[in-house]
């Protein structure tokens, strides 16, 4: 891979860690919310920071060898997401990568989103196993939906000790999580080869 683009990179993209183990590599990241590309700006992950409504993406046709769409597909409608997709289709040369939400997550992305000032933040839109199926993606899931959903029992907990507990327990159902993303993962992984 020679180029990647980070769709919607906000202030803490985990695209650092991808961009350490591929190397040589030419990163574009884009977002529509200044101060996030203002705090990138100086982590230098980024060779070039695009402020643009993702909706309208400024790339000519088979630009990028890969797009790594992480947790914003679901802050558009899903007319505006199923668009994003296809653009996506139109400048991608071999993979993309969408990581969304499995289903809604309204409640806990409002509270995120007031706590922050980005009003983007909130979500429009909510995505399943069969929206990605539909489209001939690979869908894996990670995380409990059942600890980390809207409804989900780490918002409850205070103490810190059980947090660890659960997040841990959590780790080791893990693969039933991958495997079986539709009823039991609290995010969906979707990926499509071009190639």
């Amino acid at each position: 891979m020679r180029n990647i683009l980070d769709v919607g990179c906000g202030s803490s993209s985990p695209f650092a860690v991808l961009k350490s183990s591929l190397t040589p590599l030419t990163s574009v990241g884009i977002d529509a919310f200044l101060d996030d590309l203002k705090t990138l700006r100086t982590t230098g992950i980024y060779d070039s920071l695009v402020l643009a409504d993702v909706r309208f993406l400024p790339f000519k046709s088979k630009s990028f060898d890969m797009i790594l769409c992480s947790f914003l597909i679901e802050h558009v409608d899903k007319q505006d997401g199923m668009n994003l997709i296809e653009d996506f289709l139109r400048i991608c040369r071999n993979r993309i990568i969408i990581i969304t939400n499995n289903g809604p997550f309204f409640r806990t992305a409002l509270k995120r989103a007031m706590e922050s000032g980005n009003h983007l933040l909130k979500h429009k839109s909510s995505w399943h196993v069969s929206d990605f199926n539909r489209l001939n993606f690979k869908i894996r899931g990670h995380g409990s939906l059942a600890i980390y959903g809207d409804s989900g029992i780490i918002e409850t907990v205070t103490s810190r000790m059980l947090k660890v507990i659960i997040q841990a327990i959590s780790y080791l159902f893990e693969p039933i999580y991958y495997f079986f993303p539709d009823k039991l993962s609290f995010s969906l992984i979707c990926f499509k080869d071009l190639e």
